[in-house]
């Protein structure tokens, strides 16, 4: 059985115990809880008569005495056993949550969660020294975010880890958001993971929750565990090799972190697209096409007034172009035609690039594009683009491919990068980005 400092959501580990459901505490039923951090949360239980399709609520007591809520199971596998006397039913739900602490309702509101997520020890590398510059430093403050209704905050912990020889204090920093108004739980699991891509962005990592808190109004605080995806955790990382210094952001926090959130309506998909090639091991192919889709997606989002001619010009054109159509034409091709001419008046791939590059600086297109040079770096997009979206035999030649789509990739993904960040007025020093963020272009 693991110990309860264990349990994290980049850990495996059981939780056994009596359940029942709240509308009836005097039947219980022994079950275990089998949490995988990388698949759907399973509840095991075992009773002697037919078990419910669905539970949206079971009450619990672990064998460590602790109280705990289970939330949604469905979908259960179940079996039928005899023993000498019995019949034994056993059922294993998917389980959407899992509520450590106490006996919740469904509909229970709350105002304050605190997330903490991988790498941010490493980020801020903070010992325990009074001669820190950080050593009396609480909280930082991450400003407010008028779109959540919640102030943010870096707060620093101690956690205590055991052992039968040792015993180890710890230092963490969780980020906390207060909220004006209750929210559910599912709802504040949207502000959880937006918080993680908005980390995955300054540190050019994968980052992942390790745990998360939340807080009734008496200020009590219980644990939730909901199913992830795979993850890949590295067992450290230097300071120098995150995108953002911390010291950088530590200066601007207050107004980087509510940008973020008041601005993900518009580019919540081009991120989704961005941290997408950062999670898991899709292929080279994948992850080109996932980038060149954000890159185009994001100059769509941030300047959607821009076309080569007024709308209503164009759309004259268009129809004195239609109406000299050969009559030849079969329906169908027709119908083609028009459909395609439709966005005719929208900017080209090609022309999207030309005026992203004008975004970021000189130096840093020249340590993107390297010795292609930006016109046949561009070009080199676009045709591997189409080799994989529009096949021609003659594209072949000309789309990188193998180790060179790699790094292709790679640089498109900095190039997107940048340009986030310029969004959220971070300018990265060009010693830091050239030096120590090598690593992310090669």
């Amino acid at each position: 059985m693991n110990s309860i400092i264990d349990r994290t959501l980049i850990n495996d580990f059981e939780i056994s115990g009596l359940w029942w459901m709240p509308t009836n505490p005097k039947i219980k039923w022994f079950g275990t809880v089998i949490f995988k951090h990388d698949a759907i949360i399973r509840t095991e239980l075992w009773a002697d008569h037919d078990l419910c399709d669905k539970f949206d609520v079971l009450h619990g007591l672990s064998q460590n005495g602790e109280r705990i809520t289970l939330f949604d199971l469905t979908y259960p596998n179940k079996h039928t056993g005899f023993s000498q006397q019995d019949i034994i039913i056993s059922a294993s739900y998917a389980t959407k949550y899992v509520v450590i602490g106490d006996h919740i309702s469904s509909d229970i509101v709350f105002n304050v969660i605190s997330v903490h997520y991988t790498y941010v020890e490493q980020w801020i590398r903070q010992p325990i020294s009074p001669s820190s510059s950080l050593a009396n430093i609480l909280s930082i403050n991450c400003g407010y975010s008028s779109t959540l209704g919640a102030h943010i905050e870096i707060c620093r912990t101690q956690s205590i880890s055991t052992s039968l020889t040792t015993w180890t204090k710890m230092l963490e920093w969780t980020i906390q958001f207060s909220f004006d108004q209750g929210h559910k739980y599912d709802e504040l699991l949207q502000t959880v993971f937006d918080m993680a891509n908005l980390l995955t962005v300054l540190f050019g990592l994968a980052v992942y929750p390790v745990y998360v808190e939340i807080k009734l109004k008496n200020a009590q605080s219980l644990t939730v565990y909901s199913s992830t995806i795979p993850k890949k955790i590295l067992d450290d990382v230097h300071p120098s090799s995150f995108v953002v210094p911390f010291c950088d952001f530590m200066a601007c926090a207050s107004t980087i972190v509510p940008t973020w959130f008041d601005n993900l309506n518009v580019y919540r998909p081009v991120i989704g697209l961005y941290t997408a090639t950062l999670f898991g091991s899709q292929f080279s192919e994948f992850n080109f096409l996932a980038i060149i889709q954000a890159l185009e997606g994001y100059h769509r989002r941030k300047y959607p007034e821009k076309k080569y001619m007024d709308d209503d010009a164009y759309t004259r054109v268009i129809a004195s172009w239609l109406s000299q159509l050969p009559v030849s034409l079969k329906q169908p091709h027709k119908d083609s035609l028009k459909t395609r001419i439709k966005y005719g008046n929208e900017y080209s791939l090609r022309t999207r690039f030309k005026k992203l590059f004008t975004i970021i600086t000189q130096s840093e297109t020249e340590a993107i594009v390297s010795n292609y040079g930006e016109t046949r770096f561009i070009e080199k997009v676009i045709d591997t683009r189409n080799y994989l979206t529009h096949y021609t035999q003659e594209l072949t030649v000309r789309a990188a491919q193998g180790k060179e789509l790699i790094h292709l990739t790679k640089r498109l993904r900095v190039f997107l990068l940048l340009l986030i960040l310029k969004d959220l007025n971070i300018v990265l020093s060009p010693e830091h980005f050239t030096k120590d963020l090598k690593w992310q272009l090669d």
